[in-house]
């Protein structure tokens, strides 16, 4: 009985209600819309082909079915299968645990250690594209660790390896940062060919290359859309954003590595990497610390390292691709470090402030009884029946408030604020070739096409030469070309209809 109460498969069913519950209780954050809204628009049409998409384009593609089984309470449920992934991630890093000899304690020590980082939390809570990537390198460690140890069993091995690769690949087509954590696993199955054999390391080629059919053939599809989404947009738009913003010092290598040491050190993950560096150079005569899986981990981390480093700026869901890797090589070392007084206050102390920002958030919501992610889809509803049956999509930089909404949204915003607010990175044919508009030409636009109704509210923080922020532009623009103003008060938004002949008259009574 009270292995059933407290066993592994107790807490991890407890761990995906914990994480269940953050989710729908953490706070709205502005990088969430472009992918809510590419889930949505699956329904109309393919990524890059029909509306730009700035990543890789595995997640909507995946969770398509969604827009269609959860329609009407899209967003929420995002964040739900978000949730499940990380769940799924952590139960992975646990098993990889197990198979290089941590017991159950220390393998659950090291999976909850990686359910503390708040780069972690953050990334599992929200309805970004970070948790499946994460579950998909997670399962490409453990399958790789499995592959690794079936010694004398020739069939199983490449199979293993196969689908190692496939999860590491299908993670690169998830978030393009995973490229290098998958590079890293292929040099390392290339370097130990004698090991692994011709034929484990060419199943591990093959699922790897499987894994990214998917970008391949929408890349074949509309190749300049894609490559601008996938590489040029990230290489570009946040350096052009930053200087706009007169905070190019935010790029720079010096501030980026304070922000990375920052962000790690908001959970064990810092004090993690401390660890395994220490344990690498009191035992570098080893030949087991040397190579085999100690040298495969070690490559991941450095790998992920360098992914969360490379983007400028630094944000917390940057270190998640090092994570797995991370906490698999700490499990066994805290065998012997969780007896030692010191380190494990050490521990405890990096649990409490990963989850601090979190358990924040959360607990405010709960106490006031608000989930941010079903009062967006309540929101989105009434914006609906405002709308009524005017002709025309609805704009807005927030497509949270839209994809609920039961009304068609304009795919040009599909990417909510991170697309509209370049400043002639694309020309007007490329604009028109990729679906989008930029604040620097979307007034002619409109002016061709006039939107139903247009959603400020979100992005109202004032800018450099901006006061208003970004809504300010759509907001300026509605009134000068007479929309109608109605204060969506509980979710502090205002939505501006249209007033074109045929579809004036009275708003319709909607409950908020």
């Amino acid at each position: 009985m009270r292995r059933a109460i407290f066993g592994p498969e107790a807490r991890f069913a407890g761990l995906i209600l914990i994480l269940m519950l953050i989710a729908l209780f953490r706070g709205m954050d502005h990088d969430e819309g472009q992918y809510v809204g590419a889930v949505r628009l699956m329904r109309e049409g393919l990524p890059f082909r029909d509306f730009l998409y700035l990543q890789t384009p595995l997640q909507p593609l995946l969770f398509a079915p969604m827009a269609w089984i959860a329609q009407g309470w899209l967003y929420p449920a995002l964040r739900l299968v978000n949730a499940l992934c990380a769940a799924g991630a952590v139960l992975m890093v646990w098993k990889a645990v197990r198979l290089l000899g941590g017991n159950t304690r220390t393998a659950t020590l090291a999976a909850l250690c990686m359910a503390c980082c708040h780069s972690f939390l953050f990334s599992a809570s929200l309805a970004r594209n970070d948790a499946l990537p994460l579950f998909l390198n997670a399962m490409g460690i453990w399958l790789f660790i499995l592959g690794w140890q079936k010694r004398g069993e020739g069939q199983k091995k490449p199979v293993l390896l196969l689908f190692s690769g496939l999860a590491f690949g299908a993670a690169v087509s998830a978030k393009i940062s995973y490229a290098f954590p998958a590079a890293a696993a292929g040099l390392f199955a290339l370097m130990q060919v004698r090991r692994i054999g011709i034929a484990g390391v060419s199943a591990f080629a093959l699922g790897g290359v499987s894994g990214v059919v998917p970008t391949a053939l929408l890349y074949w599809l509309a190749p300049e859309a894609a490559w601008f989404g996938i590489i040029d947009y990230s290489l570009e738009a946040p350096r052009q954003w930053q200087a706009v913003n007169d905070r190019a010092w935010m790029a720079q290598s010096g501030f980026s590595l304070f922000r990375l040491l920052l962000f790690l050190a908001q959970g064990p993950a810092l004090l993690a990497l401390v660890v395994i560096i220490r344990k690498r150079f009191a035992d570098r005569g080893s030949a087991e610390e040397r190579g085999g899986l100690t040298l495969f981990l070690d490559m991941l981390i450095l790998a992920g390292v360098l992914a969360a480093w490379l983007p400028r700026p630094v944000y917390p869901q940057y270190l998640v691709p090092m994570l797995p890797a991370l906490f698999v090589r700490l499990g066994p070392l805290l065998e012997g470090l969780w007896e030692k007084r010191g380190w494990r206050v050490l521990f405890l102390a990096a649990m409490l402030i990963g989850v601090g920002e979190t358990l924040a958030s959360v607990l405010t919501n709960l106490a006031h009884g608000h989930s941010p992610t079903l009062a967006a889809s309540r929101t989105a509803k009434h914006i609906g029946c405002l709308v009524g049956e005017r002709h025309g999509a609805i704009i807005s930089l927030s497509p949270p408030h839209l994809v609920d909404s039961g009304r068609p949204f304009d795919r040009r915003f599909v990417t909510g604020p991170f697309a509209f607010r370049m400043r002639g990175l694309l020309t007007p044919e490329e604009e028109v070739r990729f679906h989008i508009l930029q604040s620097t030409g979307f007034a002619a636009a409109f002016d061709r096409d006039p939107p139903a109704g247009i959603v400020v509210g979100t992005e109202r923080k004032s800018r450099p030469g901006l006061s208003g922020g970004l809504d300010a532009l759509l907001e300026q623009w509605a009134q000068a070309h007479g929309y109608r103003p109605v204060p969506i008060a509980k979710a502090g938004l205002v939505l501006y209809l249209s007033d074109r002949a045929g579809q004036g008259g009275a708003i319709p009574s909607c409950p908020e």
